[in-house]
C-alpha cells in the first residue's frame, strides 16, 4: 500500500516465500517497481520481515536491510 505522507516511499505487505508450482516473486517485484515508479516512489520496503528465512530472500534479490527500522528497501 503505498504511504499516506509524500516522502516518495512504497510500503507493502510481503506473502509467504512458501515454494509454488510456478516462480511468482519475479513478476510480483516487477509490478510493485512499476506502480512505485508511476507513483513517483524513490524507494520499495518491506516492513518487518517474518525471519531471517524471509529477510535472506529479500536480500538475495537487491533488498537491502536495516537492522535499526527492521525493513528492507530496494531503491528505483
Amino acid at each position: 500500500m503505498p504511504t499516506f505522507i509524500l516522502i516518495g516511499r512504497l510500503d507493502f505487505i510481503e506473502g509467504s516465500p512458501a515454494k509454488r508450482e510456478i516462480a511468482v516473486f519475479e513478476v510480483i517485484v516487477t509490478a510493485m517497481l512499476t506502480y512505485a515508479k508511476m507513483l513517483g516512489a524513490e524507494e520499495m520496503r518491506v516492513m518487518h520481515p517474518i525471519n531471517e528465512e524471509v529477510k535472506n530472500y529479500y536480500v538475495s534479490h537487491s533488498f537491502t536491510y536495516v537492522k535499526h527500522g527492521d525493513y528492507l528497501y530496494r531503491g528505483l
